[in-house]
C-alpha cells in the first residue's frame, strides 16, 4: 500500500548561487558524504540539486515540508550495489519515518543541466 508520495524539481544554476551566496548552506542541506560525492561530479550543481530535490521530496511525501524541523543530514542520499540512489534515514526522521509504519522507501533522481528532479514513495 503507498503512504505518501512526494516530487520535487529544482534548478541547478538557482541552487549553485545560493551555496555560491552562503557557503555555510552547503553544510547546512548535505551531509560531509554527500558533499564529497558532489564535488567529484564534473557538474555539481546538478547533483547537489538532485540531493535536495529527493530531500524535499521526501518531506512533501510524509506530509511535511522544508518548514519541518528536521536535520536534512538526516536524509542523506546515498547509492546502493547497482548505482541506485537510495536514502539513509537517522535520528528523528528516521523515526518518524518508521512510526508512519513505511516499509519500504522508493527514490528516483534524474537531472539536466537545467533541471533536477526527485520522486519519492513511501510504502507500507
Amino acid at each position: 500500500m503507498i503512504l505518501g508520495l512526494g516530487n520535487d524539481l529544482v534548478e541547478p544554476a538557482r541552487l549553485a548561487a545560493r551555496l555560491a551566496r552562503s557557503p555555510a548552506l552547503r553544510a547546512k542541506l548535505f551531509a560531509p558524504a554527500e558533499i564529497a560525492y558532489c564535488e567529484r561530479m564534473a557538474e555539481p550543481a546538478q547533483h547537489y540539486a538532485g540531493r535536495f530535490a529527493a530531500k524535499e521530496a521526501l518531506l512533501k511525501a510524509l506530509g511535511l515540508g522544508l518548514a519541518a524541523s528536521f536535520d536534512l543530514h538526516e536524509a542523506a542520499v546515498t547509492h546502493d550495489e547497482h548505482g541506485a540512489p537510495r536514502f539513509e534515514l537517522t535520528g528523528e526522521l528516521a523515526r518518524l519515518v518508521q512510526a508512519r509504519g513505511v516499509t519500504r522507501l522508493h527514490l528516483s533522481i534524474t537531472h539536466i543541466y537545467s533541471a533536477a528532479s526527485a520522486v519519492v514513495i513511501l510504502e507500507a
